[in-house]
């Protein structure tokens, strides 16, 4: 995918997961201004 999207193959493992530490997308929201309101339970698989 990184030869052919034109970007280095040495950067290939950047970017692939979100997953530690779990985003935290309600605080995110917040500091973009936007109202959100935090998660009541995790999500599982």
């Amino acid at each position: 995918m990184a030869q052919l999207r034109g970007r280095p193959v040495e950067n290939k493992i950047y970017g692939i997961r979100i997953e530690e530490p779990e985003v935290d997308f309600a605080t995110t929201a917040r500091s973009f201004g936007i109202g959100a309101r935090d998660p009541s339970r995790r999500r599982e698989n």
